[in-house]
């Protein structure tokens, strides 16, 4: 059984909720701050803070800066793993 590290569990969380607010026929997504995202799961703000930025870092959210600033999905929700998601926040794997 692989368990998740709480970081990878609210990279998940994170890029769930992002998902769920972005629109298939949208051409660009809507950026939402770590705060929203923060409250709606009850995740401490300065490590979600943290772990957009890695995910950033990894290409699969994009930050946009600014008084309406805050992360989006790079590509579409279906093309995004939660493998690749895991190991961009814990590293690679080894089973």
């Amino acid at each position: 059984m692989l368990r998740l590290t709480k970081k990878a569990d609210y990279g998940l969380m994170a890029l769930k909720y992002l998902a769920e607010q972005s629109s298939p026929s949208a051409p660009t997504a809507i950026a939402q701050s770590a705060k929203d995202i923060a409250q709606a799961y009850h995740i401490p703000p300065p490590l979600l803070a943290k772990i957009l930025q890695t995910l950033a870092r990894a290409g699969i959210l994009v930050s946009h800066a600014g008084t309406n600033g805050g992360y989006a999905l790079a590509r579409p929700a279906n093309e995004i793993s939660a493998f690749e998601v895991i190991r961009a926040i814990d590293g690679p794997l080894f089973i």
